[in-house]
């Protein structure tokens, strides 16, 4: 079966969601952005309505709103339906403005660091959780971050996800999308990988470090769940995992992913001129060994990985993974070449995981924005290409990250009012395959992909 991808932006899981030609299916409404992509044998009548270029209609019957990549939804309001939207309008106006004041007093996010020892070290370990203390900001040198230093937490129960850095980076790295997790009810921990991060690298690329990784998260794990403050508040039916680069591996060996380092020290015998960043980086620096020893976690019951390492797994790598699984691919990722990391790893899951496109953002695009004091220093993971905006990207990856979690944890979702509406599916894990749907001319409904 070929694989199947979901642009991120485009929303195309709500039209995955439903049978083709369903009357609820909203890909009735959609339309190609442009009448010159009419071809011979396109479907007339009732279905052209799928596949034909927009009609005009009247303005009091239909409004069209343009997405992103230039597609139009249109949706048609029947006349029984309009007067009493318009009477409605003040009641939900009124509605939406005690969510939204209801919201801003729980968005409050409280932030502290932990110790913990694995493996005879000492790491650090950082937590964003929902607190009741007002907002505040914290300093930590030239970083500042909406969180309020040693604030209590909140009352209540709340999920947890681990977010594990990528190589060089630190447990700052992901604040931005930490702190959005607190905000939905989640306690993030983002421990600083001992031996692959900016402080020390001893183990940077090396055998040993595949093994280090998932351990790490392990142990952070250990100490936030037996903490007494914390672990009694914890639910554990509700933890997850995320993980970006190298953090992207550690959090799928967490999963009962099992990498190879034979299959790694091929891939950079044969294709080390096709993936040269990498290769440069995954250096074996031992016996060509074989499948690392089962490293999973299985209190984690969901895991997203973005821009993840990908090229030490195989056939069968996958068995043991139960859980649900999201993969997110960076179109200009030139760190990680194409198909050998994530590409590789939706190959080998198929139907298991998700696997979502973002064409416009880089390598380090899901790093959080770096002071200006720093960008000199930090070089190529602080700087972004011409006309990319880092934020907004990262604002529409967040947004997907929460959703996916609160879908696949059982339990409370989170009550964030800034994500926008979907449609529902059935299942609990459903794969979004929309970008596999193909008009009768083989192209894509959206030929013009939309940028990320």
């Amino acid at each position: 079966m070929a694989r199947r991808e979901t642009v991120a932006g485009a929303r195309s899981h709500n039209v995955a969601a439903f049978p083709a030609g369903g009357r609820h299916n909203p890909a009735r409404y959609m339309h190609p952005p442009s009448p010159s992509d009419a071809c011979p044998g396109r479907p007339t009548g009732r279905k052209a309505k799928l596949h034909g270029p927009p009609e005009p209609l009247p303005a009091a019957r239909s409004y069209a709103r343009p997405r992103h990549g230039g597609d139009t939804i249109r949706r048609i309001v029947p006349r029984a339906h309009r007067r009493p939207v318009l009477r409605r309008a003040p009641a939900a106006a009124a509605l939406a403005l005690a969510m939204a004041s209801g919201e801003a007093g729980a968005q409050a996010v409280g932030f502290r660091d932990v110790a913990f020892a694995v493996d005879g070290e000492t790491l650090v370990a950082a937590l964003w959780y929902p607190t009741g203390a007002a907002p505040g900001r914290t300093a930590l040198g030239p970083i500042s971050m909406a969180a309020t230093r040693d604030a209590p937490l909140g009352a209540g129960r709340y999920g947890l996800v681990l977010i594990s850095h990528g190589t060089g980076g630190g447990r700052l790295n992901h604040r931005g999308t930490a702190i959005r997790l607190a905000r939905a009810g989640y306690v993030a921990v983002a421990p600083e990988h001992a031996g692959d991060s900016w402080r020390d690298g001893r183990y940077g690329g090396r055998s040993a470090n595949w093994h280090r990784r998932p351990r790490q998260l392990g142990a952070a794990l250990d100490r936030v769940l037996g903490d007494a403050g914390f672990g009694p508040r914890i639910d554990r039916r509700r933890i997850g995992a995320l993980g970006h680069s190298a953090g992207g591996y550690s959090v799928l060996a967490l999963a009962g992913a099992r990498a190879d380092l034979a299959v790694l020290a091929r891939h950079c015998t044969r294709r080390r001129d096709r993936d040269p960043a990498f290769c440069a980086y995954g250096r074996q620096d031992g016996p060509a060994g074989g499948a690392l020893p089962d490293l999973s976690d299985r209190r984690v019951g969901a895991v997203a990985a973005v821009a993840p390492v990908g090229a030490l797994f195989g056939a069968g790598a996958f068995a043991g993974v139960t859980v649900p699984v999201e993969i997110h691919r960076l179109g200009r990722d030139r760190v990680l070449r194409r198909p050998f990391h994530g590409d590789n790893i939706a190959r080998l899951m198929g139907n298991r995981a998700r696997l979502a496109v973002h064409p416009g953002a880089h390598h380090f695009a899901f790093i959080a924005p770096f002071p200006a004091a720093l960008v000199a220093g930090v070089g190529a993971p602080a700087r972004d290409p011409p006309g990319f905006d880092r934020r907004a990207f990262l604002s529409r990856i967040d947004r997907q990250i929460v959703d996916f979690f609160d879908r696949a944890l059982p339990g409370r979702r989170s009550r964030s009012v800034d994500r926008p509406a979907r449609f529902p599916f059935p299942g609990r894990y459903p794969r979004m395959a929309a970008h596999s749907r193909r008009t009768p001319c083989g192209s894509p409904p959206w030929p013009n992909a939309p940028v990320s």
